[in-house]
Order: C-alpha cells, then structure tokens, then sequence
C-alpha cells in the first residue's frame, strides 16, 4: 500500500517547494497569503532570485485556483482550507499506523507463495465484506450511493475463485504427470482452516465504531487510500504469478484508469461532508482501521492461522 494524502502543510517553512504538494499550496496560499506568504518565500525554489520575482508568481497561482474552482464548480473559499486540514491531518496522524501494517504484510517479499498469496486475499475479504456492509449501514441514506460505489467485496471473491481453480488445475495436472511411482507430487494450496471467515459485525462494531460522519471517512480514507498502492502491487502480483486482464489481482487496481479521479472524488467529498467538529473523531477512526487490520490480516499473511 502506498501512503495516501496531500503533501505536508504549507506553513512548513523548512522544506523546499519540491516537497510540498504544490497543488496545496496553491490553494492554501490563495486563501491565507497573508499568513502563508512568509514561509513561501522561504521555501521558494532556488530558481527564483529574489523576493520580487516570487510575487511576481502570485497572480499565476490566483488564476490557477480561480480556474479549478470554476472547472469543478467548487465553493472554493469553502472547500480548499478546510481539505488542507483534514486531509494533512488524516495523513501526518496515521503515518507510523500506515507503516506498521506495511511492514507487518510485507507483499513484496520476493518469498510471497501463491498460497499464502490466496490466503491473505482470503482474509481480506473477511474484513471488507463485513467493512463495507456496517459503513453502508452507518451513513446516513443520501451518502450511501457515494459508499455503495466503492464496494469491493466482489471482486476479492472473483480474485479467489479464479486463483482456487489455478490451483484445482494445477494440482490435477500434477497429478496426471506424475507417471513414476513414488514421484512427489503437488499439494494443493495450504488455505486458513476456514477460508470464508469473517470478522464479526459485533466485533467489528466495538473495534471500529462508524456511528458519525467523520468515523466513516476516517475509515475510508484508509480503505480508499490503499488504492493508490494497490495501482502497484497488483501488477507485481501479476509477474509474480503469472496472472492477467486483472484476474486474480482485480482487488488491488479495482478503479484502474480512474484511480486518480476516485482519489481526488473522495477527498473532494471528505472535505465538504465531515463537520470541523469531527476531524479529531476522523482521525482516530484512520487510526483504528489500520490496527484493526493489522490484528485480522497479519495471522494469515506468513501463512500462518488466525
């Protein structure tokens, strides 16, 4: 999984402009010059010489967000301060959980098996069946189309029945090749004890409470940031197994070429549904979800039982 979010705040005066999200910037510096326009020129890029050149970017940037704004038909004094604090927040806040639950999966391992490989796409549909059924529950009915569109669930079971009959062929095959008495044979894929597990709703409610708004996103923003990873993983997947046409990987790129536009549709969304009053209950909510796959996927993925 990749780390979702927009770049550090603009404030941050000790960083160059190429670490900062500059689309950010942009929005942010437009609405708060006063406050922002010290740590931009101490952050300006090398190229530009003087304090006089850089104000002379000023009417570019204000034309930049005036254009966006009119393009998306955003009430943009509304919206761009407020994403750049959720959004920075969510990220800079869940960091180390992010890198915890990376390292604990660790896909990239060049020892991942096929099997352990089916294995923790096993455990993840246990996780996001039942995710997405109390998230969809949790939201009020105007915000469940947003949620129902973003389901995933089925194409973790399209992964697994795909992957299962690879494996049903194969060991048949193995089977019918193995013309010398005693020749070791393929075994077929060591699955959890039981696949179809999943996380109890009870459980899951107490774990990971989606009773407001900003829980619910906080959630999501998880859940939809490991999309941009994913754009990644799968076709390592793919080479790794032989896989193609998104069969046995289709969970990971479930948007594929409209992965960015998702992306930026949910921030979008994030940043004028969530009450300011919420943010703190957002993050926490990031927060949980991340440790609460840790706890469900991680058994499974070295192989061993939950």
């Amino acid at each position: 999984m990749d780390r979702p979010g927009s770049g550090p705040p603009a404030s941050a005066s000790n960083v160059g402009w190429s670490g900062i999200d500059r689309e950010l910037l942009v929005y942010s510096y437009f609405f708060w010059s006063n406050e922002l326009l010290p740590p931009l020129l101490s952050c300006r890029p090398a190229s530009v010489a003087d304090e006089g050149q850089c104000f002379q970017l000023l009417p570019s940037l204000h034309t930049a967000v005036r254009e966006f704004c009119s393009r998306r038909g955003i009430a943009s004094r509304r919206l761009y301060p407020v994403m750049a604090d959720l959004l920075n927040r969510l990220r800079t806040e869940t960091a180390d959980c992010h890198r915890a639950l990376e390292n604990a999966l660790d896909m990239m391992r060049p020892s991942l098996s096929r099997r352990e490989y089916i294995a923790l796409l096993a455990a993840f549909r246990g996780f996001v069946g039942p995710w997405e059924a109390a998230l969809e529950a949790a939201v009020p009915a105007e915000w469940q189309p947003f949620v129902r569109a973003r389901h995933k669930a089925a194409l973790l079971e399209a992964d697994l029945a795909f992957l299962l009959s690879i494996h049903r062929d194969d060991h048949a095959a193995g089977l019918r090749n193995d013309a010398a008495p005693g020749a070791q044979r393929s075994a077929p894929p060591a699955l959890p004890p039981a696949m179809r597990a999943e996380i109890a709703p009870e459980v899951l409610g107490r774990l990971l409470p989606l009773d407001s708004l900003g829980r619910a996103f906080g959630s999501m923003y998880v859940m939809e940031g490991s999309t941009l990873g994913g754009r990644m993983i799968g076709p390592v997947m793919a080479n790794r197994f032989g896989l193609s046409e998104h069969r046995g990987y289709a969970y990971f790129d479930p948007y594929r070429e409209r992965t960015g536009s998702m992306w930026n549709t949910f921030k979008e969304t994030a940043a004028q549904g969530v009450p300011v009053d919420q943010y703190d209950a957002a993050v926490r909510s990031a927060q949980q979800t991340f440790a609460v796959l840790q706890q469900w996927l991680v058994p499974t993925a070295h192989g061993a039982a939950r």
